[in-house]
C-alpha cells in the first residue's frame, strides 16, 4: 500500500496565520486532529493583553488562516478554552489551547 506523506492524515502539522484589528500577524504551529479540526495554541488566535501597553483584555483575531501542505485554507471563529480567560491577569499558561474549524 502506497502512502502519501503530503496529505491527511500524514501531513496533520500546519501554520495558523493570526490577524489582529490593529494589522498585528501572530502566526503559530498547529495541528490538524480531524479532516476539518485543528487544536492550536489559544494565545495565538487570541491575546490576553493589548500590545504596547499593559492593559489586559481579551482580543480577538479578525482573520484567520490555517496553511497545510502549501494550501491555506480560511478558519472559522476559534473555539478558546473557557478556563484560559478566567483570569487575565495571570501569565499561566495553563489551558492554553483553542480549536478552530476548517
Amino acid at each position: 500500500m502506497k502512502t502519501c506523506p503530503n496529505t491527511y492524515p500524514y501531513n496533520c502539522i500546519g501554520l495558523v496565520i493570526a490577524i489582529y484589528p490593529n494589522n498585528l500577524v501572530m502566526t503559530g504551529t498547529a495541528s490538524l486532529i480531524a479532516p476539518k479540526l485543528i487544536i492550536t495554541c489559544a494565545h495565538v488566535v487570541t491575546l490576553k493583553i493589548e500590545p504596547g501597553t499593559k492593559k489586559y483584555r481579551k482580543i480577538e483575531a479578525t482573520k484567520l488562516y490555517f496553511t497545510l501542505g502549501g494550501v491555506t485554507y480560511k478558519v472559522s471563529k476559534p473555539k478558546v478554552s473557557e478556563k484560559y480567560f478566567s483570569n487575565l491577569q495571570t501569565r499561566s499558561r495553563m489551558n492554553d489551547y483553542a480549536v478552530l474549524v476548517l
